[in-house]
């Protein structure tokens, strides 16, 4: 990872990608591609749904990226005192407000060119965020965290 972001030559890089899936009730073998983050349609509040897009060209330095994608993000770690997640944002929308906010402290974003990491994606039989934030206790439900996420 380390040689991915010197890589790129930025000052201040910042390696994104969403990462390959794996299921671990099959055998790991370190298969996956390299992926970059698109925008796959819109909402109806017009907010852009991210896709990932297989990288094809894997010769060269890692591929400029316009989206922070929140499954992978390696950066120096002045990122997380100049960037931080904003906490107003329960779970949709994070790539682009970081993204946003990243250009405006100086970091540059890149897809890797390799699979660096990989996710467990397909957890059916885990619960999912939305099924701790029920609205039990005087907390507040996940539609209602929704809403005022992407209003923000």
């Amino acid at each position: 990872m380390i040689a991915t972001a010197h890589a790129t030559g930025a000052t201040k890089p910042v390696i994104t990608c969403y990462p390959s899936t794996y299921d671990p009730a099959t055998e790991f073998t370190g298969a996956g591609v390299p992926s970059e983050t698109v925008v796959a349609r819109w909402t109806n509040d017009g907010l852009p749904v991210y896709a990932q897009r297989r990288i094809r060209d894997l010769s060269g330095t890692p591929r400029p990226a316009r989206f922070v994608a929140g499954g992978f993000l390696f950066a120096p770690g002045t990122f997380v005192r100049e960037v931080p997640y904003d906490p107003n944002i329960y779970f949709h929308g994070a790539e682009i407000t970081v993204a946003l906010r990243a250009y405006t402290w100086g970091y540059d974003l890149f897809h890797p060119t390799e699979v660096l990491s990989w996710h467990y994606y397909m957890r059916n039989e885990r619960p999912r965020h939305w099924t701790d934030h029920v609205g039990n206790n005087g907390g507040k439900s996940w539609p209602v965290l929704d809403r005022a996420s992407r209003r923000r």
